[in-house]
């Protein structure tokens, strides 16, 4: 597990002739220098490492000055699966947590040497820091808590509040112990993700060192590392060479620091896991979904030559939400069945072949493309990288928690061709949509989700006769899935998880519990030697970056 805590640096302003980075391709064009496909993929903010092909005798003509916008995908799902008789899998349940066992739920960690501002409500004499936490728990008006052990206020705790439910002040205090109310930190309330303490390490596991220019990217990219729940900004004396500081990415078994330590012009913070990045709308009423019928309220139903006159009546309706066109062999004709539903999304989706449905193009109808999930059905776009799920809802959460994808094409278990059963394709496209829209049996798409709140969703699923092969962290034996479930939930670690509960290939697998964990780090896939090529990185994180090239965005096929 040593590869954790490599070093990891946040500017890579090098760059690389005669070397061609293999990712996904996010997105190309033409530009007329390597620095302009760079400052390219540094404002794009999908894009973690580029390719130029220069004007050259040695380039391909048609590879000349085309500039590739990469992306490594580095999500925390399976690499592989496959069905296996007396298997169990599924996801760690950390973020199905409430109250103060949440990531950021850190009521149980009391802050040493830290004094909070705040109104003080009232304040008691007390034994200790943590009795001081209880009196704050039964009060039903405190919010967070000070301890003094100070000359004339020892044993002194003051019971606070403030407008913002959070301290107006941090300062560093020796002999003050501070903290927050254990109710606090239920669902809503951020509590101590939002401090930060200067002048203090805290102690735990490290995961990455990270250069950074201020505390603030170092707990934004702290908050999109999926380990990351704490982090340690070091002190001025141990910047790097290029001016920028270390940011410290840290966990622990608790979730909270194990302890915490003084140290001058130290900052530390704790991951907010909250992603900040938001993803435009998809307008999934632009595209005609053949073999598939959308079922609902009838409102009413017309003859029509085509499925485009279909919509246009759909759309000129102001009851119709939604249609589906097809053959009516008791009328001996195309029909146009117009229908709606509360929501403004077909109750069912069926598959009916030889048949058409859409949505109306009345721009005062709001859809929700997420909640469409379309049986056999098939996307087209351009292709930004493939991933293992065990079922079309995990394809989805993927599809929303990676940044450039916008719709994704899921392959089930039931597909003809072993080796790509699971896979999630994720895919782009001009506007968000798809290319086009091909029935294939076995397959279901879907569109992202709009990035609100927290980043990763509760998986609840368990998957009986899936298997997750491979990135084993650990394995020990349990008496049951449960169990083992637990334990994946408690490691900070573990991501996803498989049980054995009766012998597989070795005897020795019956009741053994196999934790797993990913590298996620945004590097290429594959690097090969080609002359008069280029290569590089973004240089969003290097200090007084700016950009020569022009402002516009590189085209996307």
């Amino acid at each position: 597990m040593a590869s954790w805590a490599q070093h990891r640096t946040g500017c890579l302003s090098e760059y690389y002739n005669g070397v061609e980075f293999v990712g996904n391709v996010l997105s190309f064009g033409f530009v007329g220098s390597r620095e302009e496909c760079e400052a390219s993929c540094t404002r794009n903010p999908g894009c973690q490492f580029y390719t130029y092909y220069p004007s050259s005798p040695q380039t391909d003509p048609g590879m000349q000055q085309r500039c590739y916008l990469q992306y490594s995908t580095s999500l925390p799902s399976p690499t592989n699966i496959t069905a296996t008789e007396g298997a169990q899998s599924g996801m760690s349940q950390r973020d199905c947590c409430t109250g103060s066992q949440c990531l950021n739920g850190c009521a149980d960690f009391i802050f040493q040497d830290t004094l909070f501002v705040g109104t003080i409500i009232t304040s008691v004499k007390t034994y200790d820091p943590t009795i001081c936490q209880q009196q704050c728990n039964q009060n039903p008006l405190c919010q967070f808590f000070s301890y003094s052990l100070h000359e004339n206020l020892w044993c002194e705790c003051y019971l606070k509040r403030s407008a913002s439910g959070l301290p107006d002040n941090i300062t560093s205090v020796a002999t003050m112990f501070s903290g927050f109310a254990k109710q606090a930190t239920e669902p809503g309330f951020l509590g101590c993700a939002d401090l930060v303490l200067p002048d203090s390490e805290y102690a735990g596991i490290t995961v990455l060192d990270v250069e950074v220019q201020s505390v603030e990217q170092c707990q934004q990219m702290c908050t999109s590392d999926g380990l990351c729940q704490f982090f340690t900004m070091l002190p001025g004396d141990t910047n790097t060479a290029n001016g920028m500081s270390i940011c410290r990415f840290k966990n622990a078994p608790g979730n909270i620091p194990t302890m915490m330590t003084y140290l001058e012009n130290a900052v530390s913070g704790f991951s907010m896991q909250y992603n900040t990045v938001q993803k435009t709308l998809q307008n999934c009423s632009d595209l005609l979904y053949p073999d598939i019928e959308f079922s609902g309220v009838d409102v009413v139903q017309v003859l029509a030559v085509d499925a485009d006159r279909c919509r246009i009546s759909c759309t000129q309706n102001l009851d119709c939400k939604y249609f589906t066109f097809l053959w009516d062999e008791t009328q001996n004709s195309f029909i146009c069945k117009m229908r709606t539903s509360f929501l403004g999304i077909p109750d069912n989706i069926f598959l009916l072949p030889n048949a058409t449905s859409g949505f109306s193009l009345n721009a005062e109808s709001y859809l929700d493309c997420s909640a469409l999930l379309l049986p056999h059905t098939t996307f087209s776009g351009s292709l930004i990288g493939y991933m293992m799920a065990p079922d079309v809802d995990q394809c989805q959460r993927l599809c929303t928690q990676n940044p450039p994808c916008q719709f994704f094409t899921y392959l089930s278990a039931d597909w003809t061709l072993d080796e790509r059963r699971f896979y999630c394709f994720l895919q782009s496209g001009n506007d968000g949509i798809p290319g086009s829209v091909i029935h294939l049996p076995n397959t279901t798409s879907g569109f992202t989700k709009p990035l609100s709140g927290l980043q990763f969703e509760c998986i609840t699923e368990e998957y009986n006769n899936l298997n997750f092969p491979g990135s084993d962290e650990r394995s020990l034996k349990t008496d049951s899935y449960e169990e083992c479930r637990s334990i994946c939930t408690k490691d900070p670690l573990c991501q996803f998880f498989t049980f054995f509960s009766q012998t597989n290939i070795l005897s020795d697998q019956t009741d053994t519990c196999y934790l797993k964990s990913l590298l996620s780090v945004p590097l290429p896939q594959i690097i090969k030697y080609s002359p008069e090529v280029v290569s590089g990185f973004p240089q969003r994180n290097c200090k007084g970056h700016t950009s020569d090239s022009p402002t516009d965005t590189l085209p996307s096929c």
